[in-house]
């Protein structure tokens, strides 16, 4: 089943409602490498956020019969997410993982040492700088840029306008174009 749009995502749910295990597998490969990357932003842990994903997943299989077909699926989803990873958290001592281990898991080895060592010092500067946005601010733009969810998607998440979603990520963008307009990478 191809889960393109929102029509064809309440098809599935439909069909995941009334047991068909084939559309619960196309909605788990849809949305489980995101899901998991989101739930990394709470867990800092692969393994950890693997295990929330999944456990997710199983609750939405066990309560389908509980879940409202007109929902907006992919916010749901991270919605449950969200929930079982703060309560993992809650229940148990989040262990973090060192950024520059995560970094050297996703840059190639094939590049240059001083390559790598430009890319490391610009991803800390850039991380530091969107952690340094306010609150509010920093998780819409998480969210949009990091997990490529919707303006709308992320107003349904979080419960706000579409509107202050926008204003939100305009502004992230503004403070970070400041704080790196002087910056110049040399390849």
């Amino acid at each position: 089943m191809n889960l393109s749009n929102e029509k064809e995502e309440k098809l599935c749910l439909l069909a995941i409602k009334n047991g068909d295990e084939g559309a619960f597998r196309s909605l788990f490969d849809r949305y489980y490498e995101t899901l998991c990357g989101y739930a990394f932003f709470y867990s800092r842990n692969k393994d950890t956020a693997n295990e929330i994903v999944t456990d997710a997943f199983l609750k939405l299989w066990q309560n389908r019969l509980k879940v409202d077909a007109e929902i907006h699926l992919k916010a749901y989803l991270y919605t449950m997410v969200k929930n079982v990873a703060l309560n993992y958290l809650r229940q148990k001592k989040p262990s973090h993982e060192n950024i520059e281990d995560l970094n050297r898991e996703i840059i190639s080895t094939q590049q240059a040492p001083d390559q790598l060592m430009v890319y490391n010092e610009l991803e800390r500067s850039i991380l530091t700088c969107i952690e340094e946005l306010p609150d509010r601010q920093r998780k819409v733009f998480k969210l949009n840029r990091f997990h490529n969810l919707s303006y709308n998607e992320i107003a349904h998440l979080l419960h706000i306008s579409p509107y202050t979603v926008q204003e939100h990520m305009i502004n992230a963008v503004k403070r970070l174009k400041t704080s790196f307009k002087n910056v110049q990478v040399i390849e």
